[in-house]
C-alpha cells in the first residue's frame, strides 16, 4: 500500500522527457498535478485499489481504448480525433 507522500515523491522523480502512458499524460503534466492534494489523494487510492485487486486492471485499461481517425482539413493535412469505446 502506497502513501500519498510516496506517490508525490514518485511523481517528482520522473524524467520530463519520458513518453506518455496510455492516459496520454506525460511527466510534465503529472508533476504539475502533484501540486493538487486531491489529485494525489485520488491517484494514491486508485493505485492502491489496483495493486490489491489486479483483476480490475483490464476494466480500467478498457477506459483508455480508442481508435484514431484522421479527418482531412480543407487546406492541407489531417485533423486527428480519438473515438473511445469498444
Amino acid at each position: 500500500v502506497a502513501t500519498e507522500e510516496e506517490m508525490r515523491k514518485a511523481l517528482f522523480g520522473t524524467l520530463n522527457k519520458k513518453a506518455s502512458g496510455v492516459s496520454g499524460l506525460g511527466p510534465v503534466q503529472l508533476k504539475a498535478m502533484k501540486q493538487s492534494d486531491s489529485f494525489v489523494k485520488y491517484l494514491t487510492q486508485a493505485y492502491n485499489e489496483l495493486t490489491t485487486h489486479p483483476e480490475a486492471i483490464p476494466d480500467v485499461m478498457a477506459m483508455f481504448e480508442f481508435r484514431a481517425i484522421l479527418i482531412p482539413k480543407e487546406s492541407d493535412g489531417y485533423r486527428p480525433i480519438a473515438i473511445g469505446g469498444r
